[in-house]
């Protein structure tokens, strides 16, 4: 990836600096003797721009001669974090295994085989729930990476790159869209094509509109996630700093439509998401874990939150 990066950019530069010369040179002819001394001395300026440029550029060639990752690759700090992380979870135990005869299905928002990281993985199998496309794409770039953590070949390698990887697109993040107001967030999930979804009636304000979910959220600590066919709610009970107590309570309007569409298996989701989080907590111990940001499209409701918790810490210190 980066290797191209830096072909791409060296090309558009030489391009720039090809048209540059040209008009320097239409400039030459049309000028007359007055402003030959003046064109000289640009002249003379551009060509040492360009050599020293060249020259620093070589330099960093040679003193990455021989460095594994070179010097277009990532960063020395994040390779470490990457074998940090194999440390924690107990990968670098496992000796030599590479997954070979394992099979691994990532159920994300697809892969881009294009990838530099990528180009060499034959898939075991494809399958798009979202678009039914034939071959394998990723508009997200979630499902993508997670791909490379298990397979990538480069700098920072997948830790089983010998699995038979199958992918299914089953993640298109615009299907959702989320609002936040005073006290709480309001998650609208879309219906897909012939999923089970609200008759909503006129004047409501999502009228015309497929929907399949209402997931709703009120601070401190009470979730209500409306389905067609009932409610689901979620109490999070604080018990420590390091645990938390989840109570899930669900009332079920229409059995029939309970087996379809969205939350549908909600004990299994739940069940997931609960093993999911504890993963999360114990890697956030990591040396390795860096907050980072917060992503303006993946995480509104996760800022606001965070927000109203910062707002009442600052009005009570």
């Amino acid at each position: 990836m980066w290797e191209d990066l830096v072909i791409h950019s060296a090309r558009k530069t030489l391009r720039k600096i090809r048209l540059f010369f040209r008009k320097l040179i239409s400039y030459s002819l049309i000028s007359n003797n007055e402003e030959s001394d003046s064109f000289g001395f640009l002249i003379s300026i551009v060509l040492s721009l360009i050599l020293i440029l060249s020259v620093s550029v070589g330099a960093l060639f040679y003193i990455n001669k021989g460095v594994e990752q070179g010097v277009w690759g990532p960063s020395s700090q994040l390779i470490d974090w990457h074998y940090d992380h194999l440390s924690t979870s107990g990968f670098d135990e496992m000796g030599d295994w590479s997954g070979s005869g394992v099979h691994v299905c990532i159920i994300d928002t697809g892969i881009e085989l294009n990838h530099p990281h990528l180009r060499d993985i034959q898939l075991a199998g494809w399958l798009d729930l979202i678009d039914n496309r034939s071959e394998p794409y990723d508009d997200e770039g979630h499902g993508t990476a997670m791909a490379g953590i298990l397979v990538a070949h480069g700098s920072i390698p997948g830790v089983a790159q010998g699995v038979s990887l199958h992918v299914v697109k089953a993640l298109d993040y615009s299907g959702y869209s989320t609002e936040v107001f005073d006290g709480g967030v309001l998650q609208i999930g879309k219906a897909s094509q012939g999923d089970v979804k609200f008759e909503l009636p006129e004047g409501h304000p999502d009228y015309g509109q497929e929907i399949a979910a209402y997931y709703l959220w009120l601070f401190p600590n009470m979730m209500f996630n409306f389905y067609p066919w009932g409610l689901s709610v979620n109490i999070v009970i604080p018990v420590s700093p390091e645990k938390t107590r989840v109570l899930y309570r669900g009332y079920v309007k229409d059995d029939k439509l309970a087996q379809k569409g969205a939350g549908s298996i909600l004990d299994t989701v739940e069940i997931q998401d609960q093993n999911i989080i504890e993963q999360v907590h114990k890697s956030m111990r990591s040396k390795a874990y860096d907050r980072g940001r917060y992503s303006p499209t993946r995480e509104q409701g996760v800022h606001h939150f965070h927000r109203i918790i910062s707002e009442i810490y600052e009005k009570n210190r």
